[in-house]
């Protein structure tokens, strides 16, 4: 049975290297939940499985996002999730 999240209303702010500037949601598992826009209206929403894969993996770059499940860098091109830091 899959967990209920809730969203801990926490707006993250990275700026790339490129100077392009993303706004993210995430919730309590740091999992990227809402890409805004600058006035903080939701541009795009990722939703999640009880496993942490994406059911809508097409919106995940909306605004050059790279970030995905607890936060982790997800290349969108070869469907991988760089999972670093997990394995002692």
């Amino acid at each position: 049975m899959a967990k209920e999240k809730s969203i801990s209303g926490k707006t993250s702010i990275f700026t790339f290297a490129t100077g392009y500037i993303s706004y993210l949601r995430n919730d309590e598992e740091h999992s990227v939940t809402n890409i805004l826009d600058k006035a903080g209206k939701v541009k795009a929403t990722i939703a999640y499985d009880e496993y942490g894969v994406i059911e809508n993996p097409e919106v995940v770059g909306t605004s050059g996002n790279i970030f995905a499940y607890t936060g982790h860098v997800y290349e969108e091109s070869t469907v991988v999730m760089m999972l670093s830091g997990l394995l002692s």
